[in-house]
């Protein structure tokens, strides 16, 4: 459960009788279950795993339990790469792209679309009119929020088409999440296209 809700990375289980199938000399293994979710995170460590064996062996199987520290060694570690076990690193990088891809767009689009109404006088003309700065906000942010949730279907397609990237889960539940991040994306946008005063230095902001 812990591996699933993405609190650890790795559960190591062993079996009750370990001790006493290593005293008998049976070769117990040691299981680590990783997950391999995002492979770039765990492929050190689980290299290393395996190679801990030899040091361990060497630490507690002194004295009485000496003749079990040799060749093969007392006991091994099994690896269970959970989510992702083919170490596939598209399934983690392509659906990261689309946060990155609305985060650099979006913020960006807003920031120089408004710094450039106020650079050619327009923004004024807009508040003279009776609508309500909020309506000329909302006005301003709408469309784009349609054009980030456009983004989003490409991408997805993209994924799924083309990189063959599993889809597990609900549709309706994504899109939600794509729009809330949207929409929190296009207002940083709007607060940054505050603060500057030309295309270039919201540009700048933006990055």
């Amino acid at each position: 459960h812990a591996l699933a809700r993405g609190t650890v990375q790795f559960v190591l289980s062993i079996p009750v009788d370990f001790s006493r199938r290593l005293l008998r000399g049976e070769k117990p293994s040691l299981l680590i279950e990783a997950d391999a979710t995002d492979p770039t995170a765990i492929t050190t460590a689980v290299a290393a795993l395996p190679g801990l064996v030899a040091p361990v062996a060497a630490k507690d199987l002194t004295g009485p339990l000496a003749h079990l520290n040799g060749t093969p060694a007392a006991f091994d570690v099994q690896i269970h790469r959970l989510y992702n076990p083919e170490g596939i690193t598209q399934y983690n990088v392509v659906p990261g792209l689309m946060g990155v891809i609305l985060t650099m767009t979006m913020v960006m689009m807003t920031g120089l679309a408004i710094t450039r109404e106020r650079e050619r006088g327009t923004m004024e003309n807009l508040l003279a009119t009776p609508a309500r700065p909020l309506e000329v906000m909302s006005g301003k942010i709408v469309p784009y929020v349609a054009i980030g949730l456009l983004q989003a279907t490409i991408i997805l397609c993209a994924a799924y088409w083309i990189f063959h990237v599993p889809f597990a889960g609900s549709i309706v539940a994504l899109y939600v999440a794509a729009l809330v991040f949207v929409a929190a994306n296009l207002t940083v946008g709007i607060t940054l296209s505050s603060l500057a005063q030309n295309q270039l230095q919201a540009m700048q902001l933006t990055f």
